[in-house]
């Protein structure tokens, strides 16, 4: 009879010893959190995949929790606050909303005024398949322009001559955006 007695009692401080130590790893693990979230600062993020031209409406954005020393500049904390503004530069769904890549403006004519840095212009530029390297040139890539001249009299040779350096490709025909792994 001395012995079921005894097993209960070491049962029941095994059970107490248990519940004290379950009990303070989880107010030790509960204060952990609570100091992480303290570091952290609500971020508006693309809710989905965003193309460029896109105009961000209600259900494009949401809020995600970041550390801030790890923040990047220019981000959002208020979904209000890009509302109705135009996609300069494709997010993916979980990116940071910054101001950098969006056009606040309310009329735009089109998408192509959106690329062009303030005080820039854009002009085309007719090309073959052959000027365009068979058309491994793409929107975002930079190119070197060069002009041809031939030769108007025998006794002058034909020449060619840079005329822009490190120009970035705005399109390709009515390519604005580069294409997804998907060839041509």
């Amino acid at each position: 009879m001395r012995r079921p007695v005894i097993f209960a009692i070491l049962a029941g401080l095994a059970a107490v010893l248990a519940a004290i130590i379950v009990f303070s790893a989880l107010k030790r693990r509960e204060a952990e959190v609570q100091r992480a979230m303290a570091n952290t600062a609500d971020v508006v993020v693309a809710a989905h995949d965003l193309a460029l031209g896109t105009r961000i409406g209600d259900g494009s954005v949401g809020i995600a929790r970041w550390a801030r020393d790890s923040v990047p500049p220019g981000t959002f904390t208020d979904p209000q606050a890009v509302t109705n503004a135009f996609v300069k530069d494709s997010f993916v769904t979980g990116e940071p909303i910054v101001a950098s890549k969006l056009f606040m403006g309310e009329k735009t004519a089109g998408v192509m005024p959106l690329l062009i840095p303030p005080g820039m212009r854009a002009m085309s530029v007719p090309v073959d398949e052959v000027s365009d390297i068979a058309g491994f040139v793409l929107p975002r890539t930079r190119v070197d322009v060069l002009v041809a001249v031939s030769s108007p009299s025998a006794d002058i040779p034909a020449f060619s001559q840079i005329v822009l350096q490190n120009v970035e490709v705005l399109a390709v025909a009515q390519e604005i955006e580069r294409p997804k792994d998907t060839p041509q």
